[in-house]
């Protein structure tokens, strides 16, 4: 009894606690929670789990254990860590189980080919930390890393699978780390045990899983450009509910005008309403540009009401847009209208941030040789080669909550289809340039409007 007792403390204390507060520590980091006010609770969490664990194991099959420990890992995550909602509680799970996971599947493999892996559980401590413990150090030492660099990896997916009102992409994710499990303990089981009935219906299970995930990355894919349409139509419904609003009231400030003009009329001020009108004059031509060509009523209506937007934020928006093909064969005018759009936007938020005598923002569109080239450019602080790099990442943003961060992944995935290519870039004048090239019909009848 006494020596069970020793063997199990042995497990305990060498293995499971070392294992299951490593890898707990890893899962936190990874979703960019920070630990350093959690190290007692994480550390009780740990014990009590791994005690329990260790407890049940010889009691129940294998099979049944795997239940019992992702049931018994909710519960207790819920039990000392009650302020995580139920998603991220979820999210740690899935990445703690899925990194232990191949954290053990990749060590059988190895250790199988130099000793017997029993010896790991029933042979002598000094096996469990010579085989076992550098894979936990290394661990160790990357959760170290992530805390003193303050970089967590899913930071930003996990912020927007918690703000998304729709689960599918949660679901997904779940789906695919119980695929995961599934084809591990499958491997285990057909190539370094004796258990080949188990081992078909894993593999069985396998098979409808990979169905499962297929059908519902098929579903989620269509689901995504159908949210996408959606998003862009609603802007643009907002952009004209505010093209609107700007009218009425410049249609208010045009009666105001007319009645100083008519009391200037009066009272035989006429030096005075000379000069009143030329600034008036002054204002309206400021946010007018004569010599524009726009390329289709779409793009002049959206040029339009960005400019009205503009000028109620008080940015300078300046925008050349030469001749372009009326009709533009390879390239839909509602895919333009989205990515000018949504470029525009983004240059507004940014610009927004400075004061207002360096709020200014230019789009541009030329064609010349079978290509056009948009370009949209912002003052503003001069991003990071980091930020470059995962800016396009669906559900990053630097701004507000209530922004979805799917703007710039909408953009990329616009240029991807047309095979085009998009730079961020910055000069002398703007800080940040994106300059996108997509290929058009140059064979096309040019607008005469």
């Amino acid at each position: 009894m006494m020596e069970y007792i020793m063997h199990s403390l042995d497990i305990l204390i060498f293995l499971s606690i070392p294992q299951t507060y490593i890898f707990a520590w890893f899962a936190f980091l990874f979703w960019g929670i920070r630990t350093e006010h959690l190290f007692v609770r994480l550390l009780w969490f740990t014990v009590i789990s791994s005690i329990y664990l260790d407890m049940t194991f010889l009691a129940l099959p294998t099979h049944f254990h795997i239940i019992n420990s992702l049931i018994s890992f909710f519960f207790f995550l819920r039990l000392f860590f009650k302020e995580l909602n139920l998603r991220v509680r979820l999210l740690i799970q899935i990445c703690f189980y899925t990194a232990v996971i191949l954290h053990d599947t990749l060590a059988y493999i190895i250790i199988s080919q130099l000793i017997d892996v029993d010896l790991i559980l029933r042979g002598p401590t000094i096996y469990k930390i010579l085989f076992m413990w550098p894979a936990f150090a290394a661990v160790a030492m990357l959760c170290l890393l992530f805390q003193r660099k303050r970089y967590y990896p899913a930071k930003k997916i996990r912020q927007f699978l918690t703000d998304a009102k729709d689960t599918a992409i949660l679901h997904f994710i779940t789906l695919i780390f119980i695929q995961t499990l599934t084809l591990s303990l499958f491997m285990i089981t057909n190539y370094y045990t004796g258990y080949k009935i188990a081992a078909l219906v894993l593999f069985y299970i396998c098979l409808v899983m990979i169905v499962v995930v297929t059908l519902m990355s098929v579903r989620l894919f269509v689901k995504t450009r159908e949210e996408a349409i959606r998003m862009t139509q609603n802007v643009y419904v907002g952009d004209l509910m505010q093209m609107l609003t700007s009218i009425r009231g410049q249609r208010h400030d045009f009666m105001n005008h007319i009645q100083i003009i008519s009391s200037m009329l009066s009272m035989k001020k006429y030096d005075q309403l000379k000069h009143y009108i030329e600034e008036v004059s002054a204002h309206i031509h400021a946010t007018e540009d004569p010599n524009s060509r726009l390329p289709s009523s779409a793009i002049a209506a959206l040029v339009q009401a960005k400019a009205m937007i503009a000028a109620d934020k008080r940015i300078n928006f300046n925008y050349e847009l030469p001749e372009c093909p009326k009709s533009l064969q390879s390239l839909k005018i509602i895919d333009l209208v989205r990515v000018a759009g949504n470029l525009i936007d983004n240059a507004f938020d940014e610009a927004g941030l400075l004061p207002e005598r360096e709020r200014h923002v230019r789009f541009s569109i030329a064609v010349n040789d079978g290509m056009m080239t948009i370009k949209v450019g912002n003052r503003g602080r001069a991003l990071s080669e980091e930020e470059k790099r995962i800016m396009f990442t669906p559900g990053y943003t630097t701004k507000e909550r209530a922004h979805s961060g799917l703007g710039l992944p909408i953009v990329l995935e616009i240029v991807k289809k047309y095979n085009g290519n998009i730079t961020i870039l910055s000069d002398e004048e703007y800080d940040v340039v994106f300059e996108l090239v997509l290929p058009v019909n140059n064979k096309l009848e040019t607008e005469t409007a």
